[in-house]
């Protein structure tokens, strides 16, 4: 699961691989030999093997690159403006400060269309499937921001401090 936001080989990276995952699915037809040539190249590229099976795979993928890809898409859409509708009239403002968190939270709506619409397009309903647990998260979020009364600090640190661990007790598996 390795990839930028730019595509061709002016782009490539030659340790673009070391480090990172890449997921083999075992196809009908592969042979043992197969397997091995394809572990061969993923063991040359510095890549780590991860075997999956293919629903397994889709399922992964969608939580964690092609849902964040239509999150990217539907920040900008909600800060700049959607498709097909004006530009924002804040939108010029907002683009003045912008900086890292944004840069960082947009850098997947910066990628090649065409190809994000095919990964959209071919994994449509574990997307769909993650972008409700979102929207899920995004409500109780709503809830606490609306509060009446005002937010409760100490419950938002603490919603920070859950993500914030869970992104951290993954790095140190």
């Amino acid at each position: 699961m390795a990839g930028r936001e730019v595509s061709g080989y002016a782009a490539a990276l030659p340790d673009l691989f070391v480090g990172w995952p890449w997921v083999t699915v075992p196809g009908a037809f592969a042979r043992l030999l197969d397997a091995e040539r394809v572990g061969e190249l993923i063991e040359v590229c510095g890549a780590v093997q991860i075997p999956m099976l293919a629903a397994a795979h889709d399922d992964a993928v969608a939580a964690i690159s092609h849902m964040p890809l239509v999150v990217s898409a539907a920040l900008v859409e909600a800060i700049a403006g959607g498709f097909g509708a004006p530009e924002r009239l804040d939108w010029q403002a907002a683009e003045a400060v912008a900086a890292t968190g944004w840069a960082g939270m947009t850098r997947l709506a910066r990628g090649e269309p065409a190809m994000d619409a095919g990964i959209v397009a071919t994994n449509s309903a574990a997307i769909a499937a993650r972008l409700r647990d979102v929207r899920a998260a995004i409500d109780e979020w709503l809830v606490e921001l609306e509060r009446k009364g005002g937010p409760d600090a100490e419950a938002l640190r603490l919603r920070f401090v859950s993500a914030k661990n869970r992104l951290e007790d993954s790095e140190h598996k």
